[in-house]
């Protein structure tokens, strides 16, 4: 039985603006935001982390990021678990979330927005300071548990961040 459990926090990428007649969730990716996912999935990929889960906010920002990711890992996009409350969730909302992951994954990447991902990491007690977390910016958690329900009380620490325009992560697993 797995007795460590990986999640990778990512903001979505840069987002086109917000259009006439367009509500803030159905904002799509910018070109720039295309391009930040597909060179931090691959940097990520490259660190030979085999994630097992997609999990993603329904909001198209969010969700092509995501499967911008799934692309570089060769997972199916139809596998992503599309959950519409990381849409703007607060830092708890985000946690609830984590809290219901299914125990039989044990590398997830999640899928969420600002400012609710910078608080949710901000809470983890990591030695680690983000004060805000860029667009497709990915930390890297991994928690000493089985059981996902306790990822808000085990022992935690800092294991990656990479982000547009900062030097090459030099962490690994």
């Amino acid at each position: 039985m797995q007795n460590l459990k990986n999640i990778f926090f990512v903001r979505h990428a840069k987002a086109d603006s917000k259009k006439i007649n367009q509500s803030d969730f159905e904002r799509t990716l910018h070109t720039t935001g295309l391009d930040e996912a597909f060179t931090l999935s691959k940097r990520l990929f490259e660190k030979q982390f085999l994630l097992d889960a997609f999990i993603s906010s329904t909001a198209p920002r969010a969700l092509t990021t995501c499967e911008v990711f799934c692309k570089q890992f060769h997972y199916p996009y139809s596998n992503i678990i599309q959950w519409e409350e990381l849409y703007l969730a607060s830092a708890d909302k985000i946690m609830e979330v984590v809290l219901r992951i299914d125990d039989s994954k044990s590398q997830v990447a999640l899928f969420a927005h600002n400012p609710g991902i910078t608080e949710c990491i901000q809470s983890l007690g990591l030695n680690v300071r983000i004060d805000q977390m860029p667009t497709c910016g990915i930390l890297g958690v991994r928690a000493e548990t089985q059981h996902w329900k306790e990822f808000s009380t085990c022992k935690k620490e800092f294991i990656y961040f990479d982000a547009p325009n900062q030097p090459y992560n030099t962490f690994s697993k």
